[in-house]
């Protein structure tokens, strides 16, 4: 869960994902991932946040599913290989 308003990217949203945990956040979402990639929830306010986390808690199926597209989504867009590669090719253009 992340609580914070704004911040850099969290690395704990790609270690989350990494681990197909699902990432639920109060209002961050950068690059609107969260809304676009179905790796986790963008609450938008309190009450949402805690229904999301109940409803991601209790259903088991979701929680896998959610998990199952966050372990992918990290792995093509913000492993290790993913971010060496981008890196080299940033340094040689």
């Amino acid at each position: 869960m992340n609580t914070s308003v704004s911040e850099g990217f969290p690395n704990t949203f790609t270690q989350a994902w990494l681990r197909r945990t699902p990432v639920l956040s109060l209002s961050f979402d950068p690059d609107s991932i969260l809304a676009n990639n179905a790796v986790g929830r963008i609450s938008g306010d309190i009450g949402t946040l805690a229904t999301d986390i109940r409803e991601v808690i209790s259903e088991r199926r979701l929680r896998k599913k959610i998990g199952g597209t966050a372990k992918e989504h990290a792995i093509k867009n913000h492993s290790i290989e993913t971010v060496v590669d981008q890196l080299e090719e940033a340094i040689q253009t």
